[in-house]
């Protein structure tokens, strides 16, 4: 009888450390999951690191998207070679994005086109972004600058890698 648990044991010792391993490692944000997946996985927190794994809003004009992004811990998002529309990224207080694209291809990028309200697109105030690699584009309609603070704010920290 021991020797037909052994099977089991070994099964479950290596369905416990791959579940640590996925619990550890990249959080990937599906496609077909599209934007909702991303913030579910983004709001996470301690410690994100995001791949994400399909098109979010591919090619929708910036009048169509009105997903805002928020950020609350540092956190890393890796486009993978895709295209990502949203309409406004808010960084908390104290919390670190850092952006980059793993797997570059022509037309993948991170676009973000703010026309849910009069603020930054990519609001970093007392925060700080970092733009590791990969193509980003922020467009604010308002008194907000594109990558900075909403209208008379500061803008927090912002770099390239």
């Amino acid at each position: 009888m021991v020797a037909s648990r052994r099977p089991l044991a070994l099964l479950l010792s290596s369905l416990l450390a791959t579940s640590a391993l996925f619990l550890a490692g990249v959080s990937p944000a599906a496609a077909d999951e599209g934007f909702d997946a991303l913030q579910t996985a983004v709001a996470d927190c301690p410690g994100n690191d995001i791949q994400v794994g399909g098109d979010i809003n591919p090619g929708a004009a910036p009048a169509d998207v009105h997903d805002v992004l928020t950020v609350g811990c540092d956190t890393t998002i890796d486009i993978h070679g895709q295209e990502v529309n949203v309409s406004k990224i808010v960084l908390q207080a104290r919390a670190k994005l850092t952006i980059k694209d793993s797997a570059y291809v022509s037309g993948s990028h991170l676009w973000v086109t703010n026309t849910v309200d009069e603020g930054a697109a990519i609001r970093t105030t007392g925060a700080e972004l970092v733009i590791e690699s990969g193509s980003v584009a922020a467009y604010s309609n308002g008194d907000g600058a594109a990558i900075g603070g909403d209208g008379g704010q500061g803008g927090g920290t912002s770099r390239s890698a």
